[in-house]
């Protein structure tokens, strides 16, 4: 009887922990987690910061990529992204991805105040690890026709020139 009891007691001890992982799956991850849609109701001063620790950690650059889901141009890159995977690999092996929203709904004028005008969207602001800028991109230079598509040579070409190895030291002067 005491074997049974014992074999009981446990059966029931292993269901309940089963049915309940451990808290330490609930607690939310402290692993960076990129922003990579545009959403009005971000704040990119916040966003900003945990892409430049999250640069420092991994030794990468940071793209700001302004723009909205309004924007054809916008769509356009993240399904030129999609479609070529590998330019997408070279980007997140080189940098951290931001999105900035730009829209009727958010301008974020207090945030983008800081970096040169825009001139069309999307735009792309390449920032080394400290959060300094290095250069702004306007995006139409990478296109490609049909319209609306990006060159696939010229967004590898802009990632490899930006990447961290070739930028340590520059910094765009205002």
């Amino acid at each position: 009887m005491k074997a049974f009891r014992f074999l009981l007691v446990c059966v029931i001890l292993c269901a309940t922990s089963l049915a309940q992982p451990p808290a330490a799956k609930h607690a939310p991850s402290s692993r960076y987690q990129p922003v990579l849609k545009y959403d009005p109701a971000r704040n990119p001063s916040a966003d900003l910061q945990a892409a430049i620790q999250e640069a420092q950690r991994t030794g990468r650059n940071i793209l700001i990529d302004v723009g909205g889901n309004w924007c054809v141009w916008c769509r356009a890159m993240d399904n030129f992204f999609e479609k070529n995977p590998d330019v997408a690999a070279l980007r997140d092996k080189n940098f951290v991805w931001m999105k900035v929203n730009f829209s009727r709904e958010n301008t974020n004028q207090k945030f983008l105040s800081q970096y040169p005008r825009i001139a069309g969207y999307p735009n792309i602001f390449v920032l080394d690890n400290t959060g300094a800028l290095l250069y702004n991109e306007d995006t139409s230079n990478l296109e490609s026709k049909p319209a609306p598509s990006y060159s696939r040579e010229a967004f590898i070409k802009f990632l490899e020139k930006w990447s961290p190895s070739q930028t340590r030291g520059i910094h765009l002067k205002r």
